[in-house]
C-alpha cells in the first residue's frame, strides 16, 4: 500500500496555517504506503517510519495462514492475527489521503493528468514486474506441468495488470492478491479532484474533525449494512472502505493545517495513541466487535505523529525505521509471491524467520532495482 506526502513545516503544533502556505510543505507514497509521505519540501519524516507499523500488520496477516501450517502449535495465535490485521490497510488508505491532500495544499494545485501520472509512476512499475514474473511462472508451469497455483484466469490477469481488479464485484483474490488495494487506491486518485474540492471548503479545526468522523461514519454505515467481513471489505465492495478512509485522511489534513490546541495535545500523546490503536484492535475482536471500529483512533494518532515531537522522532525517525518505511511498498508487493514460492520447502520457527528474511531481502532488491529507478524515470519523462 502507499501513503504519500506530509508537510514538514505544517507540523509541530503551528496555528493558523493557510492552505498552500510554505509551512505546509511535505509529501506521501501503499500498503498503497514513500511518496505519500513526501511533498515538495522535507516531508514529515516521522510518518515514513510510522508506516512500518501497518506494513508489519499486513505482512503478519499474509504470513498467518502459512505460519499456522509451518508451526502448528501457534495456529491459534496466527488465526487471531489473520482476523484483525486488515485494519492495517485502512491505515494506509487514511495516510494516503492525509498526505496527498497536504501535498495539494502545499503545491497550490496542478493538472489532474500530471497528478495521475506521478501516482502511477509510484504504483505501477514494481506491480507490473512482479505480475509479469507470476505470468512467466504460470506459462512455464503449463508447459512443464509444474502445478503452479496462480488462482486466477488470464482475464483476471489483464484486470490486475490494468489495476482494475480492486473495484468490487470479485469473488476471490487471484495472482498477486493483495494488490487489490493498489487498484482501490487508484480509484481514490481518480476521484481526488472531487474529494479535494470538498475537503478544501472545510475551514477550521472543529469542522475538519466533524467531517473526518462523518467520512469514517460512511465506512462504518456501509459495512453495517453490507457486513464487515472479508468478502465485503476486500472482494465485493472495497471502495466504500478505500474512498471513505482516503477522504477521512484528506479531511484530517485540514485539521492539521488549521493548527491550534488539539494538534499540540495530540502531539504530546502521540505514542500512547499509537499504542492504544494497537491494543484496541485485538480488544474489539475479543468482544466480538469489528476491529474496523479502531479507525476512530487512527486519525488522532496520525495527527499526533505528524507533530513530530521529540519522543516521536526518537521512535519513527531513526535510520532503521526510515529505511524500513521506504521499503514498505516493495515489501507489500513482493510478500505473497515470496510466501507462495518458499512455504512448501521450509517449516518450523526457523522456516518462518527465513521466509520473512527473504521477503525483506527481495523487497530491498526490488526497491533499488525497479521501484525507485522506474519512478524517477517516469516522473522525469513527464517533465520533458
Amino acid at each position: 500500500m502507499t501513503a504519500d506526502g506530509v508537510g514538514a513545516g505544517a507540523g509541530r503544533g503551528r496555528t493558523g496555517l493557510a492552505a498552500g502556505s510554505g509551512a505546509a510543505r511535505g509529501g506521501v507514497g501503499p500498503v498503497t504506503g514513500g511518496d505519500a509521505v513526501r511533498l515538495s519540501g522535507r516531508g514529515i519524516r516521522s510518518l515514513i517510519g510510522f508506516r512500518v507499523l501497518p506494513a508489519a500488520g499486513v505482512l503478519a496477516g499474509h504470513l498467518a495462514p502459512f505460519a499456522a501450517v509451518m508451526v502448528p502449535a501457534t495456529a491459534g495465535a496466527w488465526q487471531a492475527v489473520d482476523r484483525v490485521n486488515y485494519l492495517a490497510v485502512d491505515v494506509f488508505f487514511l495516510l494516503s489521503g492525509f498526505g496527498i491532500a497536504l501535498g495539494r495544499a502545499a503545491s497550490g494545485g496542478g493538472g489532474h493528468g500530471r497528478f495521475l501520472w506521478m501516482r502511477l509512476a509510484r504504483l505501477w512499475p514494481l506491480h507490473a514486474v512482479v505480475l509479469a514474473g507470476l505470468a512467466v511462472g504460470a506459462v512455464l508451469s503449463d508447459v512443464l506441468g509444474l502445478g503452479f497455483e496462480r488462482g486466477g484466469t488470464w482475464g483476471s490477469f489483464a484486470a490486475q495488470a490494468l489495476l482494475l481488479h480492486g473495484w468490487g464485484f470479485a469473488d476471490s483474490l487471484s495472482w498477486n492478491g493483495p494488490t487489490w488495494s493498489l487498484s482501490a487506491e487508484l480509484a481514490c486518485y481518480l476521484l481526488f479532484p472531487v474529494i479535494w474540492a470538498l475537503a478544501r471548503r472545510v475551514s477550521g479545526a472543529r469542522a475538519a474533525w466533524c467531517w473526518h468522523f462523518v467520512a469514517l461514519g460512511v465506512v462504518f454505515g456501509a459495512y453495517r449494512v453490507l457486513g464487515a467481513d472479508d468478502a465485503h471489505l476486500t472482494y465485493l465492495a472495497p471502495l466504500w472502505r478505500a474512498v471513505g478512509d482516503f477522504t477521512a485522511g484528506a479531511l484530517l489534513s485540514r485539521a492539521h493545517l488549521a493548527g491550534g490546541r488539539v494538534p499540540e495535545v495530540l502531539g504530546r500523546w502521540a505514542l500512547p495513541l499509537v499504542a492504544g490503536v494497537v491494543a484496541l484492535v485485538p480488544a474489539l475482536a475479543l468482544v466480538g466487535a469489528p476491529p474496523l471500529w479502531a479507525l476512530v483512533l487512527v486519525g488522532p494518532a496520525v495527527l499526533g505523529v505528524a507533530q513530530e515531537r521529540a519522543a516521536v522522532r526518537r521512535v519513527f525517525r531513526g535510520p532503521v525505521a526510515l529505511r524500513l518505511g521506504r521499503y514498505s511498498f516493495a515489501v507489500f508487493v513482493v510478500q505473497v509471491p515470496c510466501l507462495l514460492a518458499l512455504s512448501p520447502f521450509v517449516g518450523g520457527v526457523l522456516g518462518v524467520v527465513l521466509v520473512v528474511a527473504v521477503v525483506l531481502v527481495v523487497a530491498v532488491v526490488c526497491h533499488h532495482a525497479v521501484e525507485a529507478p522506474c519512478q524517477r524515470a517516469l516522473r522525469a519523462w513527464w517533465g520533458r
